[in-house]
């Protein structure tokens, strides 16, 4: 059975991963979550934001960033198993459809307090999983679920991602159609079984409108065709981790390891 991608609503709703079934039947499915959180970086030094009342503040001498909505649009996000499932049989000529799960295009509203939200609940076959690959791209090809996810949301078409907030009291708005292609390991491997699970997709996002000195870049100057456009768009590249986080506190600390991220987007334009 080819693998399938649904589209979701911003909103937290259930959705169906499907994978290759073995010779013996149907795997037993169970139920894992899908989080985000947002990293304010606090004890990273210059990098440190702090969650207020209106969003994430960020401060540097007589400046101060305020985000106060920052949504990202997530494509292909797949689960992959450490080993293909016992028996599976391709109908395509390389058998990578039974070896990982997929889903989306989805819209992702960040969390800015400091908080845990899960995005989306899935029900996943049993098995073990290694690893969490996943695109940053606005929605684009034919496909039903992206056809559908653009009807839903007009205002995203050619745009990946939207932050909204206040420069020196100034609002502003921030669109980019930036891309990253990045795939973490879970370590240790993600066992999906009787119990409910959790993998968390964490977010540094006090560095995306940084410098490297840590000065503060205005969000103004940063949309496509502006002078620190670039910056940005590597900074949000850099930004995602992903874990195994079943107790939800949303952080990767005792975990060990680290993961294995790749954003190059050699060929794919930034």
């Amino acid at each position: 059975m080819p693998v399938r991608s649904f589209a979701f609503p911003a909103a937290a709703l259930l959705g169906v991963l499907v994978a290759c079934r073995d010779s013996l039947g149907p795997r037993a499915a169970h139920r894992v979550n899908l989080s985000f959180a947002t990293n304010s970086g606090t004890g990273s030094g210059q990098f440190a934001g702090a969650t207020v009342d209106g969003g994430l503040a960020v401060a540097v001498g007589t400046d101060e960033l305020l985000i106060t909505r920052a949504q990202i649009v997530l494509r292909e996000i797949e689960f992959e198993y450490e080993d293909s499932l016992p028996g599976c049989v391709s109908r395509y000529d390389d058998d990578d459809e039974c070896e990982k799960i997929e889903m989306g295009p989805v819209l992702v509203d960040l969390p800015l307090n400091g908080s845990l939200r899960t995005q989306l609940t899935a029900t996943v076959p049993a098995g073990t999983f290694d690893e969490i690959e996943f695109e940053l791209e606005h929605a684009h090809d034919d496909s039903a679920s992206e056809r559908a996810f653009r009807r839903e949301h007009p205002e995203f078409n050619g745009i990946s991602v939207r932050v909204e907030g206040t420069f020196n009291g100034q609002p502003f708005t921030f669109v980019s159609s930036v891309r990253a292609e990045l795939e973490m390991e879970f370590n240790p491997p993600l066992v999906v079984g009787e119990s409910g699970h959790n993998v968390t997709i964490s977010v540094d996002l006090a560095r995306w409108f940084r410098r490297t000195d840590g000065t503060i870049i205005d969000p103004r100057t940063a949309n496509p065709g502006s002078a620190n456009a670039g910056i940005v768009a590597a900074n949000i590249r850099s930004s995602f981790d992903a874990f195994n986080d079943d107790d939800r506190d949303g952080s990767r600390r005792g975990r060990g390891g680290d993961d294995d991220s790749d954003d190059d987007n050699s060929g794919r334009g930034s």
